[in-house]
């Protein structure tokens, strides 16, 4: 791999870096992601070698991201009127695929629905034994930034109601650390809420827990919940986490959808928390494997 260093901070200042570095290398196929860096290279795509194909990638919700995006309405704007013009736009999740085609006016013939890998063998490998926290009880795990979209503070408050031996350990940081922390310090549960900020050993954690916890509010395809059924672990997620509902496990039950936070908490709670099992089985369908997304591609 060839890496170009263009010492920039922002991607807003790289529209002539990165038209020199394309032109420079003359690749066949530029591949981009993601939503900021995809409209500077469609912006500059003029510039660009002539036969040189552009595959941009959406890895979320554009009805969800636009929104959230500064100038949304510009930012909408230029997206309806840029993103028509890739070649090809990839995305993790066919409701994805149908928000690029409503929303945004890509012809459908131009969409393309490539899972996210998951090298699932390297995953049985690095994960070794399984981790959990002490004692008995539920042991819950959830994962991913400290952000709004991830509703980590509502998981939070579902602790309140939760059996007094359930333990939830958080990975992540994020903007929101300083807020959930204090949120977790003022609540009925101090003890049963821990934070763990960043884990080389995430898997290990993902193979002990009764059940991996998906609260986002939106999602385009969580890794997450990818990675914890690599590792054979339940994941308890809300339905309007993006293309999780399209998720095939092995096994139906061990993926539990919900539509709002009362039933996640409910199905949580109506969990048996028991001894684990060293050998838990890879719950994800072919179609992620590592192998499989590479043809594809």
């Amino acid at each position: 791999v060839h890496y170009h260093d263009l010492g920039l901070g922002r991607v807003g200042a790289a529209f002539i870096a990165i038209s020199k570095v394309i032109c420079h290398v003359k690749p066949d196929v530029v591949l981009c992601t993601p939503a900021h860096l995809n409209l500077v290279v469609l912006l500059t795509r003029i510039l660009h070698p002539s036969g040189t194909r552009l595959f941009i990638r959406e890895a979320n919700m554009p009805s969800q991201t636009l929104p959230t995006q500064p100038l949304p309405a510009v930012f909408r704007a230029l997206s309806r009127w840029l993103y028509p013009r890739a070649d090809i736009v990839l995305c993790p999740a066919r409701r994805v695929a149908d928000e690029l085609v409503d929303i945004l006016g890509v012809p459908r013939s131009r969409v393309s629905v490539l899972p996210n890998p998951v090298d699932w063998e390297g995953l049985a490998k690095a994960r070794g034994a399984p981790i959990r926290e002490d004692g008995d009880g539920l042991r819950l795990v959830a994962a991913g930034r400290l952000t709004p979209q991830k509703n980590f503070a509502a998981l939070i408050e579902c602790m309140r109601d939760a059996p007094t031996n359930t333990i939830l350990t958080l990975f992540g940081t994020g903007p929101l650390e300083a807020e959930l922390r204090a949120l977790v310090r003022s609540s009925d549960c101090p003890d049963r809420v821990r934070f763990r900020g960043f884990s080389g050993e995430l898997w290990r954690w993902f193979a002990g827990a009764d059940a991996v916890v998906l609260p986002s509010l939106w999602e385009g395809m969580p890794n997450v919940a990818l990675e914890a059924l690599g590792c054979g672990a339940k994941v308890v997620a809300m339905r309007s986490a993006g293309g999780v509902a399209e998720l095939k496990p092995v096994n139906d039950d061990t993926l539990i959808l919900v539509d709002d936070m009362c039933a996640l908490a409910q199905a949580l709670w109506s969990l048996e928390p028991g001894a684990v099992d060293e050998l838990r089985q890879c719950q994800l369908s072919t179609e992620h494997h590592r192998e499989s997304v590479a043809k594809r591609f």
